[in-house]
């Protein structure tokens, strides 16, 4: 199934909390220990089989597509797809619905990173046979992430950004989209978690536990205890 399987990576936001370390940088272009982070999370996923990456830009979308075309993967196909305006996580997912070949597609965010076993997660969604599935971990003492309640049955019931509570579990920012996923996104602007997410909770959305560290770059502090684990 993942060799099939498109996937289609967020990278287009300002990462506004980074610019005082790193001012006029597109955040998932940032080097850790000599390699961009972004380059990372892709080459994690290929080495689990995918091969085609539709890479959703933004702000200094020249940052990432000058890297990639001057320094191309073997055995990897990269496809850009920019926003002339911020479109937000949702509006970039529905800019990008015309360069997919169709059925399921991996998607992540360029900014973190969570090494899941991608062909478990594939199983998982497609056994639930719902419109999303969502890799899942414990908040921990994060409070500033994307919140779900979940069901006993693994259904996510509840999606809250930035409100910790009892039992919630913590958006690790890796998805499996089925093509039906799509009609849930509206024009223009829109939040995959504030918007979308919710309006897919009556075809099935099913939490998947992740099982795996989860790191993100989005604050100078984050960004520099991920490097300490390199």
């Amino acid at each position: 199934m993942l060799g099939n399987m498109d996937a289609v990576v967020l990278c287009g936001g300002r990462g506004t909390r980074l610019q005082a370390v790193a001012p006029g940088r597109q955040k998932t272009m940032l080097s850790v220990r000599g390699k961009p982070f972004l380059d990372r999370v892709i080459g994690w996923a290929a080495k689990q089989g995918l091969s085609r990456f539709v890479l959703c830009t933004g702000y200094r979308d020249d940052e990432v597509r000058g890297f990639y075309e001057s320094s191309p993967r073997p055995g990897v196909e990269i496809v850009f797809s920019q926003e002339s305006s911020p479109l937000g996580t949702g509006g970039a997912l529905g800019a990008c619905r015309g360069l997919l070949k169709g059925g399921p597609v991996l998607a992540m965010n360029g900014d973190s990173l969570c090494e899941i076993d991608l062909a478990a997660f594939a199983d998982f969604h497609k056994s639930r046979g719902g419109a999303a599935s969502v890799a899942v971990i414990p908040p921990g003492s994060r409070e500033d992430g994307g919140f779900l309640e979940i069901a006993p049955d693994g259904r996510v019931s509840l999606f809250r950004e930035r409100e910790p509570g009892p039992g919630r579990m913590l958006n690790a920012g890796i998805y499996i989209l089925d093509p039906g996923f799509w009609d849930f996104i509206g024009p223009g602007a829109s939040s995959i978690e504030k918007d979308v997410f919710p309006r897919a909770l009556r075809r099935g959305v099913y939490a998947f536990p992740a099982g795996a560290p989860h790191y993100d770059i989005g604050t100078p502090q984050r960004l520099a205890a991920f490097a300490e684990t390199m």
